[in-house]
């Protein structure tokens, strides 16, 4: 870009549309006053530099711009004057893929509230509304639809509990405060909300107290009728014995899991739309038999389920009652070093079209290698 700027003589008065697909690229403070100067009418704007440490307090100059993309994963802080920007739309901080936390989170202006038409929220990492800069009280966000992801706090529950966000569709938390079940409770405003993700990383003695009580969370969620689409991150006791999950979803995922008892499993069983079940543990590569455990899927249990897929769990042993799982079409089994057989009804469904196993013990392996099944389903070993 640098080369471009110091030799440019053109009039860009007419770009409407500006890409930047270097990931090399490091846009200079001096390069962001040239682009606020010489494309004030752009309506996409798009910098896929990686090295962007800094957004220019005068970001509000593109006062016409739609979309906003600033690929960047060391942007820190947003500035207020984003606020400015009432045609906006789309907008995303980051690459396209989450990178994990070598960045701290994205400070936004709690004026965001003011952007009338902004639709959906993109960033790698969680987004904290710093103090208010803006009288937003009042502001309704009536186009937005996404929010993926910000950090659930007292400033983000009150947005949330005032009405905000009526129309919101999938929302990504990360929570960082001890208070979790309290402040999901806030999410019952939220009416159209489909899809939820929740992240959450608190002092182990703050996640140990809410791991032992795991059905708060659950208890705070149960009223999100509309929800179809929930993932947890990292509550390590999450469904040992709790009671009640959002009774319309259709798709589970549970990562960092430490176990399940034959309780959790079978209330998750009994949700009786749920098609895609998505089980993760945490990192697992030993076959310490101390902490293994069995798996029982009670009789007719998920009646719905069409995918199952579970990694890194100290599985042993995993049986299927009669009529469990009678509609699975793909089952994947990932790093499950302990489990040394796959249950023999699996091998009974009719819907069943595609088995994966990935990183078998020796005795699955050899298993899966003698095991005869029929032409309609693929067997993967890898």
């Amino acid at each position: 870009m640098s080369h471009y700027v110091s030799s440019s003589t053109k009039n860009h008065s007419c770009v409407r549309s500006l890409f930047c697909s270097d990931l090399n690229c490091f846009i200079t403070s001096d390069e962001w006053k040239w682009l606020t100067k010489e494309f004030k009418l752009v309506r996409v704007l798009d910098l896929d530099g990686k090295n962007c440490f800094k957004i220019p307090s005068n970001l509000g100059n593109f006062i016409h711009l739609k979309y906003l993309r600033i690929g960047s994963q060391y942007i820190l802080s947003v500035p207020d004057s984003i606020c400015n920007l009432h045609n906006l739309q789309t907008l995303y901080f980051g690459p396209s893929t989450l990178t994990g936390s070598s960045s701290g989170p994205i400070s936004f202006p709690y004026g965001i509230s003011k952007l009338k038409h902004l639709t959906h929220v993109y960033t790698n990492r969680s987004i904290i509304l710093r103090e208010n800069s803006f009288k937003s009280d009042g502001e309704v966000m009536w186009h937005l639809l996404t929010i993926g992801f910000i950090t659930l706090d007292k400033k983000t529950t009150y947005l949330i509990e005032k009405g905000s966000f009526p129309k919101l569709r999938a929302l990504r938390l990360q929570i960082f405060e001890d208070d979790v079940p309290k402040m999901l409770l806030s999410l019952q405003q939220l009416k159209h909300l489909r899809e939820l993700e929740i992240h959450i990383q608190l002092h182990m003695s703050i996640l140990s107290r809410i791991s032992r009580n795991p059905e708060e969370v659950l208890q705070s969620l149960k009223h999100l009728t509309h929800l179809s689409i929930l993932k947890i991150t990292y509550l390590p006791n999450l469904v040992t014995h709790v009671t009640m999950f959002p009774p319309n979803i259709t798709k589970l995922a549970l990562v960092r899991i430490e176990r399940l008892n034959d309780d959790g499993m079978k209330v998750i069983g009994s949700l009786a739309k749920l098609q895609i079940f998505i089980l993760t543990g945490l990192s697992y590569g030993s076959g310490d038999s101390g902490s293994c455990f069995d798996f029982n899927f009670a009789q007719d249990g998920f009646p719905q389920l069409q995918e199952f897929q579970m990694a890194n769990f100290p599985i042993r042993n995993w049986k299927l009652a009669n009529g469990s799982m009678s509609r699975l079409q793909i089952l994947t089994v990932d790093n499950c070093p302990v489990l040394d057989s796959l249950p023999s009804e699996l091998w009974s469904l009719t819907t069943l079209r595609k088995v994966c196993v990935r990183k078998p013990s020796d005795a699955m392996a050899a298993m899966l290698q003698n095991l005869e099944v029929n032409n309609e389903c693929e067997l993967i070993v890898e």
